[in-house]
């Protein structure tokens, strides 16, 4: 394990590293606190749920990780790699909320913290260390419920970030347009498939409609048997109706003369 990701490892799963505590306050080394932590816990603290802070400045995850490919934070090829298999395991978590992971109170003893933290881990160990992709859907895969907190990610009265300046250009890989030269590709390669479904409903459409006029001509057919079974029936009880009849035509006639 690399030594960023051990960081995140401590960051992810602090009821394996603080098995004694119910509840933790993790902030990051990057974010300095105007207030002490336990003033911190007891404005933002909700019962049996964790809270968790919305990204002021960037609303989706399709803005986090175009950000993350273009500044190069994180290898191209395995952070694209995460974006292809969310987009084909769960595209809805594209919809929710960023969330900023750089102060996060936890409820250890919350209903599915152990999972989502178990999920979290494992996202991170398997695609980029960047943890701000993963961990909605770590809250989706687990089912964690959490309270999301709206605050302004650079100056709050809690807090300030970042302050730890500038990262150096040159530890960064893959910076630049390759998010987007790379997400052409697949916008293409995604409009050709789409094509091709076009083409394949308007060739089921064109079937359906053959099938539609088939029936049409059959219950046609239907209708006109049953048109003249009705004559053919009417036909025969006029016919039934005068036979029976003729015995009782034959008396009236002859008490009438």
């Amino acid at each position: 394990m690399d030594p960023i990701r051990s960081q995140r490892d401590t960051k992810v799963n602090p009821g394996f590293y603080l098995p004694e505590f119910t509840r933790s306050l993790y902030v990051d080394n990057s974010v300095v606190l105007k207030q002490r932590p336990e003033q911190l816990l007891e404005a933002f603290s909700h019962p049996d749920q964790c809270t968790l802070f919305a990204h002021s400045f960037r609303k989706s995850l399709y803005e986090e990780f175009r950000e993350i490919m273009q500044t190069g934070l994180d290898d191209s090829a395995r952070v694209f790699e995460q974006f292809n298999h969310y987009k084909a395991t769960d595209v809805a978590l594209f919809d929710e909320p960023l969330i900023w992971t750089g102060i996060m109170i936890r409820n250890h003893r919350a209903d599915n913290f152990d999972v989502f933290c178990h999920h979290w881990a494992s996202h991170i160990m398997r695609y980029t260390r960047r943890d701000q992709l993963s961990v909605t859907a770590a809250l989706r895969q687990s089912g964690l419920q959490f309270h999301l907190q709206e605050i302004d990610n650079y100056d709050s009265p809690w807090h300030s970030w970042p302050n730890t300046g500038q990262r150096r250009n040159d530890v960064r890989r893959n910076a630049g347009g390759l998010f987007d030269t790379e997400f052409r590709i697949e916008a293409s390669r995604l409009e050709h498939e789409l094509q091709i479904v076009k083409e394949q409903v308007r060739h089921h459409q064109e079937l359906l409609k053959e099938e539609v006029a088939k029936h049409a001509e059959v219950i046609r057919m239907y209708e006109e048997q049953v048109q003249l079974t009705d004559a053919v029936v009417q036909d025969y009880e006029n016919t039934l109706s005068w036979r029976v009849t003729t015995p009782l035509r034959w008396v009236r006639k002859r008490l009438g003369r």
